[in-house]
């Protein structure tokens, strides 16, 4: 009779510790949302940069207009292979050089598009939309 006495208080035992479990799962995918959210509210507090949706646009060497070519808005530009001056407004705005050689160039450049503004690339670049 104690045999089946401990295996009754066994099984609710295991219930409730079955229970338990569940709910503490339940609790940690509340904190990891929580998480999260603050994760991404210290990449924005720290300005790091984020991508925003949408395909990245490459663009060859040439001349360029801001909202005809491109759309405005903020954007990474990474060289698509070789290295060149990117202007932005005849080098008002930016004036750098694109390329893989940290020595004579920047890998990456980011900037606000504005309508109406003119690129000129020696070389073609990626522009990448973020935020």
């Amino acid at each position: 009779m104690d045999v089946v006495n401990n295996k009754k208080k066994s099984e609710d035992e295991l219930k409730k510790l079955q229970s338990d479990i569940d709910s503490k799962k339940e609790e940690v995918k509340s904190w990891d949302s929580k998480l999260n959210s603050k994760k991404k509210e210290l990449a924005s507090v720290a300005g790091q940069i984020q991508k925003r949706k949408g395909a990245p646009k490459v663009l060859p060497a040439g001349y360029f207009s801001v909202g005809k070519d491109i759309p405005a808005g903020r954007y990474k530009v990474v060289p698509n292979g070789g290295m060149g001056n990117f202007f932005v407004n005849e080098g008002a705005k930016v004036n750098i050089i694109l390329g893989y050689d940290a020595s004579l160039s920047v890998k990456e450049y980011v900037f606000d598009a504005d309508e109406g503004d003119e690129i000129q690339l020696t070389t073609s670049a990626k522009f990448i939309p973020v935020k």
